[in-house]
């Protein structure tokens, strides 16, 4: 029925198609071989930029927390310098401070004085000086407007025929010192330094005798040496 050259190419034909199909199976599997390859060199690269990520952004965050800290550290020294600087005003506010009194009776009569009966603050009330508004010639004290060493002085002159006469530079309630005359035109005088701190009063006390000559006979002073 069939030639012999029909014969051979019936042959051919059914041995060529499964060497045909052997072979693209083959090449599927290298393929897929070549793809898995390439995947894992993909996913080596995407783990090593995960971790170089990770590590950027570890710097990224530490650098975050060292400007943050500097930024801190910054911001605690200028507030500290602004402190210094305003506490340098305020010191240099205190020290230019300028305070000094004296004060003194207007009245004088050189044959009965003044006369003298309480142990409260004696009133001059002819103000010659009060720099600072420290001294109050309503209720007769001086009234520390800074806290310093302050300087008194205290003069008075005695009145013939009223015997002897004693006046206290008085500090809160407690004696200073003491001016002692002893009779017509004798005059004595004292000079303290004391420590106030603001607020604290200083006055004349009256002590002994009934009277003192006025105007500037009896003057009393004081001044601020050394503010705090």
């Amino acid at each position: 029925m069939f030639s012999s050259r029909s014969k051979t190419f019936t042959f051919f034909i059914l041995f060529a198609v499964p060497l045909s199909i052997c072979t693209n199976s083959d090449a599927d599997v290298n393929a897929r071989a070549v793809d898995d390859v390439s995947l894992e060199s993909l996913q080596v690269v995407v783990d090593q930029q995960a971790v170089l990520t990770q590590s950027l952004q570890a710097e990224l965050q530490a650098e975050k927390n060292r400007a943050a800290a500097a930024e801190a550290d910054l911001l605690s020294k200028v507030t500290a310098a602004q402190n210094n600087i305003t506490a340098l005003q305020t010191r240099v506010a205190t020290l230019s401070t300028a305070v000094a009194f004296t004060v003194r009776f207007t009245f004088d009569d050189a044959l009965n004085g003044i006369p003298l009966h309480s142990t409260s603050p004696m009133l001059f009330d002819d103000i010659v000086l009060n720099t600072g508004d420290g001294y109050d010639p309503q209720n007769g004290t001086f009234t520390a407007p800074v806290a310093g060493t302050y300087s008194f002085f205290l003069t008075q002159m005695g009145v013939n025929g009223h015997g002897g006469t004693i006046l206290a530079i008085v500090q809160n309630g407690t004696t200073l010192d003491f001016v002692y005359c002893k009779d017509h035109e004798d005059q004595g005088s004292t000079q303290v330094t004391s420590h106030l701190v603001y607020g604290e009063q200083v006055w004349v006390r009256h002590q002994g005798g009934n009277a003192v000559r006025g105007s500037y006979y009896t003057v009393f002073t004081g001044y601020l040496l050394l503010a705090d």
